[in-house]
C-alpha cells in the first residue's frame, strides 16, 4: 500500500515538473507539414495557406524563412503593411536573410521606389551572388536610377551563364538586354537579342508574371527540402595484422583435420 501511494506521488510530481517546464517543444515533422501544406495551398488558397503558416508565425524565435514565406502570401494578396511588418521580423530573426533582402527590394520596385530597392538588392547580391533574379532585379533597379553600365553589366552576367543554367532567367536576361540596348538607340546591336527573345516566343515562353518575379528563388514558397538520418559514408573495414605463427605452433595446427598451415581458408 505503502508503495503504490508512493509511485502516485512520484507520478504527480514529473507530472508539475514538465508543465513548469513548458510541456512539449515544437515538432518538426508537424512543422515541416505545415510548412508543405503553406506552399500548397499559395496562390491557390492564400487564405489556406496562411492558416497553416500561422502558428509558426506565432512563436518569438519564428524562423526568417516562416517569415518571408508569410510575407510573399501578404504581397499577392496587395497586404502591403502585412508583408512589410513580416519582412521586419524576418530581418530581425536573420540580418543576414537573403530571400528577406530580396523580397524588401521587390516591395520597393512595387511602389516606384527604385533608389529605395538599391540597398536590399545590393545586400541580396552581397548574400547570394550566384542567384539569376537577384541580378535582374539589381540590374532593373540600376537603369531605373540612371546607371546604365551597371545594368548591362548585369543583364550580360545573366546571358552568360546560356539557356542551359539559366532557364527563364536566361530568357528574361535577353529581353531585358534588348530593351536596354533599344531605348539607349543601339538599335543595331540590340537585334541579335531580339531575333533570340522572338524564337523563345515562337516556342510558348514569356516573361516572368509579377508573382514569380517577386519570389525569385531566394524568396520562392516551395515545401521544404525532405530531411531526415544522414547515410554515412562507408567505411573500409580494418584488419588486425595476421598472426605470426611459430613453427611449433603451426606443427600443432597441422593435427587439426583438413588444415595444413593452421589457418583455413575460405570455402
Amino acid at each position: 500500500m505503502r508503495s503504490r501511494i508512493v509511485r502516485g506521488a512520484l507520478l504527480v510530481l514529473l507530472a508539475a515538473t514538465s508543465a513548469s517546464c513548458g510541456g512539449e517543444g515544437p515538432d518538426p515533422v508537424q512543422d515541416a507539414l505545415a510548412r508543405e501544406r503553406a506552399a500548397a495551398h499559395f496562390r491557390v488558397r492564400n487564405d489556406l495557406a496562411r492558416a497553416e503558416i500561422a502558428p509558426l508565425l506565432a512563436r518569438e524565435d519564428a524562423t526568417a524563412d516562416d517569415l518571408v514565406l508569410a510575407a510573399m502570401i501578404e504581397l499577392v494578396d496587395g497586404k502591403m503593411t502585412e508583408c512589410r511588418a513580416l519582412l521586419a521580423r524576418a530581418e530581425k530573426a536573420d540580418p543576414r536573410s537573403a530571400g528577406a533582402a530580396y523580397l524588401l527590394g521587390q516591395v520597393a520596385m512595387q511602389d516606384g521606389d527604385f533608389e529605395g530597392a538599391l540597398p536590399h538588392f545590393e545586400k541580396a547580391y552581397e548574400l547570394a551572388p550566384e542567384d539569376l533574379p537577384t541580378r535582374l532585379s539589381l540590374a532593373q533597379a540600376r537603369f531605373e536610377t540612371g546607371d546604365e553600365a551597371r545594368a548591362e553589366e548585369l543583364y550580360r552576367s545573366v546571358v552568360d551563364v546560356g539557356l542551359e543554367n539559366g532557364g527563364i532567367w536566361y530568357a528574361t536576361g535577353v529581353f531585358r538586354m534588348a530593351r536596354l540596348l533599344t531605348i539607349a538607340g543601339r538599335e543595331k546591336e540590340a537585334e541579335a537579342f531580339n531575333e533570340l527573345w522572338a524564337s523563345f516566343v515562337k516556342r510558348g515562353a514569356s516573361a516572368p508574371d509579377f508573382v514569380q518575379m517577386s519570389q525569385g528563388e531566394l524568396a520562392k514558397v516551395r515545401p521544404p527540402k525532405p530531411s531526415g538520418n544522414a547515410v554515412q559514408k562507408p567505411v573500409a573495414p580494418r584488419f588486425r595484422p595476421a598472426q605470426k605463427l611459430s613453427p611449433s605452433s603451426r606443427m600443432r595446427a597441422s593435427s587439426f583435420p583438413g588444415t595444413s598451415t593452421g589457418i583455413s581458408g575460405p570455402t
